[in-house]
């Protein structure tokens, strides 16, 4: 019984295949694909290096490369970016502390008006520090005033 044999794939086309691959890896996110993407990216390198003798053994080699990376790497891949999403800036510009004035019984900060929570009386125009604020309400104490 004859043994099968596969044609042997360009490098180029190896590569080729691994560059989709890892950009359909953009469309899933699943993290498999992109480790079939580089070992075909890796085995289309090395077959410009060693000379296969069949398209067989440059699939084996694809496979078993692909396996290694996706049981080594995937979990700690993973792990990266889903922490990198999770650093977020913090986009919570409202609720910073600064300085506002009163206007007509109300704190004007940040072009808007807010209700005070304070235990101190207020004049019109006054100049006051935010401490914070939260929902409809801020925060505040009067300026030290330095001399």
């Amino acid at each position: 019984m004859p043994t099968p044999t596969v044609e042997l794939f360009d490098p180029i086309v190896l590569i080729s295949i691994g560059i989709a691959l890892v950009a359909f890896e953009a469309l899933f996110f699943s993290f498999f694909l992109f480790w079939f993407g580089v070992a075909s990216i890796m085995v289309g390198a090395i077959s410009y290096v060693i000379d296969f003798s069949d398209g067989l053994w440059q699939i084996c080699s694809v496979a078993v490369i692909a396996m290694v990376l996706l049981v080594v790497l995937r979990a700690k891949a993973l792990d990266r970016f889903m922490r990198a999403k999770s650093r977020e800036p913090n986009d919570d510009f409202l609720n910073t502390p600064g300085i506002g004035i009163i206007k007509e019984g109300k704190l004007y900060f940040k072009a808007t008006y807010w209700n005070i929570n304070s235990d101190d009386d207020f004049a019109q125009d006054e100049k006051v520090h935010v401490v914070s604020t939260k929902g409809a309400t801020a925060v505040v104490q009067k300026i030290k005033e330095t001399k």
